[in-house]
């Protein structure tokens, strides 16, 4: 098992995990930063909602970056397929995890929210929770003991913004009577759902990279 997994993760290929673990770090951040944004939108001026969303933006462009940095290297090192395959695609889905919730937090802007609800709070909540195991899990990706335990939490949270999605798709169709409210909340709602997928999308590939290192 140790010669397995020295020859899957050679010492000179560490420095993908450790851009990987910054750009995990900077959507962990992006994370926190819409979290707060969500859960005290109310208190805040119009140009306060605006700076947190360009905050957002900001974090959204450095992901981005790092993102295409790890791509291009991979490109140009000698690295064993598998491997190449597991790191581009932690990026990839990093990277769309920042864009979901860059879109979430500009959309609330654009749509004139007058003000959040418990809902779109708990979401806000699920998402900076994934981002947080995700960190976690990338941290782990050279040393696997431990890492199925993050794995299943990862898995907890997504199940649970499954149940929150629907429970919360039934109370807006069954208390909103102005369309336009209905229609801005229900896009929101599956916007950030799909934000937890990916999060759990991150983990399935992690899951077939321990399966192929068996």
């Amino acid at each position: 098992m140790n010669q397995l997994r020295q020859l899957f993760f050679p010492c000179d290929d560490r420095k993908f995990f450790r851009m990987l673990r910054e750009l995990s770090s900077t959507v962990s951040r992006g994370a926190a930063v819409f979290k707060d944004y969500v859960d005290t939108y109310e208190m805040l001026s119009d140009q306060e909602r605006g700076q947190r969303a360009a905050d957002i933006k900001e974090l959204e462009h450095r992901c981005d970056e790092l993102s295409h940095i790890i791509i291009m290297r991979l490109q140009r090192e000698d690295v064993n397929l598998v491997h190449m395959e597991t790191i581009q695609a932690c990026a990839s889905l990093l990277e769309s995890i920042m864009d979901g919730i860059s879109s979430a937090s500009k959309r609330i802007i654009l749509f004139h929210l007058a003000k959040t609800n418990i809902d779109l709070q708990q979401f806000a909540l699920l998402v900076n929770n994934a981002c947080k195991e995700v960190v976690s899990l990338i941290e782990q990706l050279h040393r696997t003991e431990n890492i199925r335990k993050t794995i299943i939490r990862i898995h907890g949270i997504e199940k649970e913004a499954d149940y929150v999605h629907a429970l919360a798709l039934s109370q807006l169709f069954a208390t909103k009577t102005d369309a336009r409210e209905l229609i801005i909340f229900k896009d929101l709602y599956d916007l950030l759902e799909n934000v937890v997928d990916q999060t759990a999308n991150i983990a399935r590939v992690v899951e077939n990279m321990l399966a192929k290192d068996r």
